[in-house]
């Protein structure tokens, strides 16, 4: 019974197949708007939670660093507890 109804899913062309949700890693993170947004992203979602701020504080100071053209970091979002 259970393989009759393997065989129809797998005739649908695919589309039914669920990716794996990666652990989050900095390494596919390329620039410090990018590692923000990740940072929320997982503050929101509740994982990864020292990870996520250490990524925040990073990209502050990168922002804040002599050498940054803005010169200002921006200001944290009030939805953070």
């Amino acid at each position: 019974m259970n393989y009759v109804k393997l065989r129809s899913e797998e005739t649908s062309g695919g589309a039914r197949r669920r990716r794996r949700r990666r652990p989050p890693t900095a390494s596919r993170l390329k620039g410090p708007r990018k590692q923000k947004s990740f940072a929320y992203k997982l503050l929101k979602r509740g994982l990864a939670k020292s990870f996520a701020y250490k990524l925040l504080k990073r990209g502050l100071e990168n922002l804040m660093s002599p050498t940054s053209t803005s010169g200002v970091a921006p200001p944290l979002k009030e939805t953070v507890k």
